[in-house]
């Protein structure tokens, strides 16, 4: 059991070691981390998020490598701000606003002031948000929707929530996984997919990864402490 243990703390830490060093602000596991940037600005790293920032040449440039980052502005037209998450690139001059990463999309939610969202790929995205609004790109595909949500969804997790509206399975288990100091394994292609809506609990990840598989009837298996196999209930009970 030893070994095992070990061997899983190594898959677990080791990703994040290295995003550690290519990042220039990064948050571990569970942890909420605030950030105050030299132009006043204000951001807020979700856990296990990773960012970096250049405000060389006059510019405001921030990148998200990882997971999800709550950014507040500091208004100043003659220096755009922007922050670029794989090839979306989010473009403003002062607003408080939401940006996400996980496997399977990219999103930008807008609380306050507007934004710019460019995509460029197969499927080339160009979008204006205002407040109360969301874009959500599939990764995979570049597909795009946008959507109306309200304030209190937006950001949710800074105050200890995860707000999902339609949101896939896989999607809401990755981002407990974030919160959780080990590794939950999820097996199953049409429980991965299958769509869920709901408010669960990031101080409780378990608890909360209960919940989200209760009305799926899914099985959790928890192999260690550290590790937790999901799998679609038996068709053959």
């Amino acid at each position: 059991m030893g070994a095992v243990a070990a061997a899983l703390v190594a898959v677990v830490t080791g990703p994040q070691i290295l995003l550690q060093l290519r990042s220039d602000y990064a948050s571990g596991t569970g942890e909420i981390e605030p950030l105050a940037l030299q132009d006043g600005s204000k951001v807020i790293l979700s856990a296990r998020s990773a960012i970096t920032q250049d405000f060389s040449h006059g510019g405001r440039r921030i990148g998200l490598l990882e997971g999800e980052a709550w950014f507040d502005v500091a208004h100043d037209p003659s220096r755009p701000f922007t922050v670029q998450a794989e090839d979306m690139t989010v473009t403003v001059t002062g607003t408080a606003f939401d940006v996400g990463m996980t496997d399977e999309t990219l999103s930008v939610s807008v609380a306050r002031g507007s934004v710019r969202v460019e995509r460029a790929g197969r499927r080339p995205v160009v979008a204006a948000l205002k407040p109360g609004q969301r874009l959500t790109v599939d990764r995979q595909t570049g597909k795009a929707a946008s959507l109306a949500v309200s304030s209190l969804e937006i950001g949710a997790w800074r105050g200890g929530r995860l707000a999902v509206r339609n949101a896939s399975v896989s999607e809401v288990v990755e981002v407990l996984q974030r919160h959780f100091s080990g590794r939950i394994i999820l097996r199953g292609d049409a429980l991965r997919m299958a769509r869920v809506t709901g408010v669960y609990d990031l101080g409780d990840p378990v608890g909360s990864l209960q919940i989200l598989l209760n009305s799926s009837g899914a099985n959790m298996t928890h192999i260690t402490p550290w590790l937790i196999l999901v799998s679609a209930p038996d068709p053959h009970p």
